[in-house]
């Protein structure tokens, strides 16, 4: 089978909100169990770090990109027969979001399948329910995953040492694994390195961003925890056939 049209980037630092990196949680469809689990963590950046994303070619070197624009990219490579979008409301100019196809086509799935949301949006969802959201406002939000299955490994764990070392933990390890939970917590800094999988799933196209590794960086201010994929449901569902996280290692709402 061939490998559907996939980026590699590593994030600049981000907040981790509900991390479920150690054990996987149930993804729901509709608020329904749908027997299939995922390793989660919600990415919380400043809406200037989308311009520091790292993308990674097939020969392991890195580039910086504005991440709209690859996801962007990323979405004619895989659908490159997109109409465009015409609004006879809005005046025509080169830079106008209704000439733009892969605005058009998220826009007609309310913005499901697109991964980068509003955090002001979520911030005001929480509200509605009488929760608190402060830690959204005025960000972006992107929610990461490696699903659990036969052809998919558990992302791969690391903290960040003194002088720029690191030190990659064992899922194996009752010790690592206590050091996991203690720092794997909502409200810390991280980065990660995340492979972006173009796909269709009944008939909705999605961007996925599938979680490859994740590294501790530093404590942050701490808030709630939960589950991440309730507040997503439906919006990044579907499973990858292939191994998101093959030959990496530790080291390698709607916002348009």
């Amino acid at each position: 089978m061939s490998k559907k049209p996939t980026i590699v980037l590593r994030t600049p630092i981000f907040r981790g909100s509900y991390p479920k990196v150690i054990s996987p949680t149930e993804y729901k469809d509709k608020g329904k169990p749908t027997g299939k689990w995922s390793w989660n963590i919600e990415g919380i950046f400043d809406e200037p770090d989308l311009l520091k994303f790292i993308m990674i070619d097939d020969a392991g070197k890195g580039q910086l990109v504005d991440l709209t624009i690859v996801l962007k990219q990323l979405a004619l490579t895989a659908w490159p027969d997109l109409p465009p979008f015409i609004d006879p409301t809005e005046p025509e100019s080169p830079s106008n979001p209704r000439l733009d196809p892969v605005v058009a086509l998220f826009k007609r799935q309310q913005g499901k399948g697109w991964p980068i949301k509003k955090g002001d949006a979520i911030k005001a969802a929480l509200e509605l329910k009488q929760k608190k959201g402060d830690q959204y406002a005025g960000k972006r939000v992107i929610n990461m995953k490696s699903n659990k299955g036969e052809n998919t490994q558990p992302p791969i764990l690391s903290i960040a040492l003194p002088n720029n070392q690191w030190k990659a933990l064992d899922r194996d390890s009752e010790k690592d694994m206590e050091t996991a939970k203690a720092k794997f917590v909502g409200g810390n800094y991280f980065f990660a390195a995340i492979s972006v999988v173009a796909d269709i799933y009944g008939g909705m196209n999605f961007l996925t961003p599938y979680l490859n590794s994740i590294r501790y960086i530093k404590e942050g201010a701490k808030f709630g925890q939960g589950n991440a994929m309730d507040r997503f449901d439906g919006i990044t569902g579907g499973r990858a056939d292939y191994d998101p996280t093959q030959g990496m290692t530790a080291d390698s709402v709607v916002d348009l």
